[in-house]
C-alpha cells in the first residue's frame, strides 16, 4: 500500500476525534475553565479514538497485521475496507455531531414541580431488602449453571453458554438469575451517590461501599462479562465526578490503562476455560500483550474494521434488515428457557458468522453506525446518529447542566446513562435498550422508595455545571 494513501487514512481517522472535540475546547478556552470530559462529545471521542484512530495506525502499520486482522476485518484487507469504513464513520460522526449540536431537545412532560424531600431511614431499609434480594438470585445463578462443581473444568471465570431447544446455536446465560449484578451495580452506584452526597462519609459508609462494588462484581467476573466491571467503576466514577470532586482527564487515563490490563488479564482467564473444554494441552499466561490486543484487535468501540465489514458485504451477500434488528426488542425480554425457539434478538452473531464469516457461532457487535447501515443504508448512516445525538444532548441537559447540585439521584442516573450511550455506540441497540431496562427498573425502585413528595411547589435551581460542550 502506497505510502502516501496510508498516511491519508491515518488522517482520516483522526478527523472525526477533532471534529467532536472542537466546540468543548472552544468552549473552555472562551470561558477559561476545563472541560467536562464525561460529556457525550467525550463519550464519542474516546469510542472512536481506540475504535477507529488507533486500530487504522496498526491495521497499517503492524507487521502481524496479516496474521491478526481477521479477528477485526473478517475475510477483507486493510486496503480493501479502510478506505470504506472511514467513510461510513465520519458521515455517521458527522450526523451525531449535527445532532449533538442543532439546538434540538427531546422534551418530556412537564408536571407540575412537587416538593421532593430525601428519606434516608426508608432507602436504607429498601437498601437492604434490594441487597437481600440480589444475593438470593445470585446464590440462584451460581447454583444454575454449577459453578462449583464446573470450577476444574471452566475455571473462575468463562463464558458459560447452556444449550436449549433444537436450533444449532441456539443458547442461553440464564440471564434473569444474572440480573442480581444488575439490581447489585444499582445499588452500588446509587449508594455511592447517596455517600458522596455528605461532606464526610464515615468509615461505615466506605466500608458498605467496597463491599458493595465487591460484590457487584462477582456475577460479570464469574460470567467473564469483563465490560459490566469495567462500567460499574466508571459509573462510580461519573457519580464522584459530579457529586464530590471533578475528575481530571489524568486521572481518567490511569482508568483507562487499569481497564485494559484487567480487560486483558480476564481474557486470558477466558482462553484457560476454552483450553480445558477442548482438552488443549497448551499453556495459556497473561501478558501486557493481552492488553495491548484488546485495545487494537478488538471489534468493541466504534470499530472501523467492523463497519467496514458490514459496508462491504451489505447488500452484496446480504440485504438490509430495513429495522428488523430494532423490532426484536419486543419479544427479547421472553427467557429462551421459556421459549427454546425463539429468534435470535441479537444482531451480533449474524455479523460474526454471516458477515465476518466465522467458523463459530462467536457475535461481532455491529455498534450504531454498523447497524444503521445495515437497516437503512447510508440514510441509516446520517439519520440514526443524528437522532442519537439529539438523544444526548437532551440527557445532558437535563441531569447534568439543569441539575441540583445536591440532587445525588440525577447524578446516579447519568452514570447508569452514560453507560448506556457509549454502548449504544459499539454494540448493538436490542441488548443496550434491555440491560438499560435492567438497569432503570432497580434505579426506579429505589428512588420511588428514598423520596416522599408533598404539595409545595418548587422552583427549579439551575446546577453549577461545567461548560456545555
Amino acid at each position: 500500500m502506497d505510502l502516501a494513501f496510508q498516511i491519508s487514512l491515518v488522517v482520516f481517522s483522526i478527523t472525526p476525534v477533532l471534529l467532536v472535540l472542537t466546540v468543548p475546547a472552544l468552549n473552555a478556552v472562551r470561558h477559561g475553565t476545563m472541560p467536562d470530559i464525561f460529556s457525550p462529545p467525550w463519550i464519542m471521542a474516546g469510542a472512536l479514538l481506540i475504535g477507529t484512530t488507533i486500530r487504522t495506525i496498526v491495521l497499517l502499520f503492524d507487521p502481524e497485521v496479516e496474521r491478526k486482522s481477521f479477528q477485526v476485518l473478517g475475510p477483507f484487507t486493510p486496503e480493501e475496507a479502510l478506505p470504506l469504513g472511514l467513510i461510513a464513520v465520519n458521515l455517521g460522526v458527522l450526523a451525531w455531531w449535527a445532532g449533538y449540536h442543532s439546538g434540538l431537545v427531546l422534551r418530556w412532560r412537564k408536571k407540575e414541580k412537587k416538593q421532593v424531600e430525601f428519606n434516608q431511614r426508608r432507602y436504607l431499609r429498601v437498601h437492604r431488602i434490594f441487597l437481600l434480594f440480589s444475593l438470593i438470585l445470585m446464590a440462584l445463578y451460581l447454583q444454575t449453571i454449577g459453578f462449583f462443581s464446573s470450577l476444574s473444568t471452566f475455571g473462575f471465570s468463562a463464558k458459560r453458554m447452556f444449550t436449549v431447544g433444537d436450533i444449532a446455536g441456539n443458547t442461553t446465560t440464564f440471564g434473569y438469575f444474572r440480573m442480581a449484578s444488575d439490581f447489585l451495580a444499582v445499588t452500588a452506584i446509587y449508594y455511592f451517590a447517596f455517600k458522596y452526597n455528605f461532606v464526610k462519609p464515615t468509615l461505615k459508609q466506605q466500608l458498605v461501599s467496597f463491599v458493595l462494588f465487591l460484590l457487584a462484581c462477582i456475577i460479570p467476573f464469574v460470567a467473564s462479562a469483563r465490560g459490566e466491571i469495567i462500567y460499574l467503576a466508571f459509573s462510580i466514577l461519573i457519580v464522584r465526578h459530579y457529586m464530590k470532586k471533578i475528575i481530571t482527564l489524568k486521572k481518567v487515563l490511569i482508568y483507562i490503562f487499569i481497564s485494559f490490563i484487567i480487560l486483558g488479564y480476564l481474557g486470558t482467564l477466558r482462553q484457560q476455560a476454552y483450553s480445558r473444554i477442548s482438552n488443549q494441552d497448551r499453556e495459556i499466561s497473561y501478558s501486557l500483550a493481552d492488553s495491548f490486543h484488546t485495545l487494537a484487535y478488538n471489534a468493541h468501540f466504534l470499530g472501523v474494521g467492523k463497519t467496514a465489514v458490514v459496508v462491504s458485504q451489505v447488500p452484496k451477500k446480504h440485504g438490509y434488515r430495513w429495522g428488523t434488528t430494532y423490532l426484536t426488542l419486543f419479544f427479547a425480554p421472553i427467557p429462551r428457557t421459556l421459549w427454546p425457539n425463539k429468534p435470535i434478538v441479537r444482531i451480533g452473531r449474524f455479523v460474526g458468522v454471516e458477515l465476518f464469516e466465522r467458523g463459530t457461532f462467536s457475535g461481532v457487535p455491529p455498534g450504531m453506525i454498523g447497524e444503521a447501515y445495515l437497516n437503512f443504508s447510508w440514510f441509516g448512516v446520517i439519520a440514526i446518529p443524528f437522532l442519537f445525538g439529539v438523544f444526548c444532548k437532551s440527557i445532558y441537559r437535563s441531569l447534568v447542566i439543569n441539575r441540583d447540585p445536591n440532587d445525588f439521584a440525577k447524578a446516579a442516573l447519568y452514570g447508569i446513562l452514560w453507560v448506556f450511550m457509549l454502548d449504544v455506540l459499539v454494540t448493538d441497540f436490542t441488548g443496550n435498550i434491555m440491560r438499560l431496562l435492567r438497569y432503570l427498573l432497580p434505579f426506579y425502585l429505589l428512588y420511588a422508595a428514598s423520596f416522599v413528595r408533598s404539595p409545595n411547589t418548587l422552583s427549579e435551581v439551575p446546577a453549577k455545571a461545567p461548560v456545555v460542550p
